[in-house]
């Protein structure tokens, strides 16, 4: 994507911006992630991350919601670091009406909030990132 946004570019086609979809599972996102989106602003466009969500594998456990928690803070934490990164959507805020169980049945629990509408560790760590702290 990276060649192409460059080549197009470089032709004169008015790309302003490239949206990452990041559906992700609990294992860290890749060392590379934030440099891979200021690589995408050093090309001069925007970037955003356009669908986040972090699926778990069933069952649920503690740890495995720190670790999702750990994984949206990498996630924003990226975006906030990046000057050009425009916006940071999640991809649904609740897990009771989550697409992720329909798609991979052995995982849930992808959203920042359960399925009762109770914040998970996920929605603390975006908070706390997008407060600074």
């Amino acid at each position: 994507m990276y060649v192409l946004v460059k080549r197009l570019r470089a032709e004169g086609v008015p790309i302003g911006g490239v949206g990452f979809q990041t559906h992700w599972t609990t294992d860290p996102l890749p060392v590379g992630f934030a440099a891979n989106l200021r690589r995408f602003t050093a090309l001069g466009v925007d970037v955003a991350i356009t669908e986040a969500d972090v699926r778990i594998t069933l069952p649920v456990t503690f740890d495995k919601l720190a670790a999702q928690a750990s994984v949206y803070r990498q996630a924003i934490t990226a975006c906030l670091s990046t000057a050009r990164c425009v916006s940071f959507t999640v991809w649904g805020f609740t897990d009771r009406y989550s697409w992720i169980p329909e798609r991979n049945v052995e995982d849930g629990a992808a959203c920042l909030f359960d399925a009762t509408y109770r914040p998970k560790g996920a929605y603390d760590a975006v908070v706390a990132a997008l407060s600074g702290h």
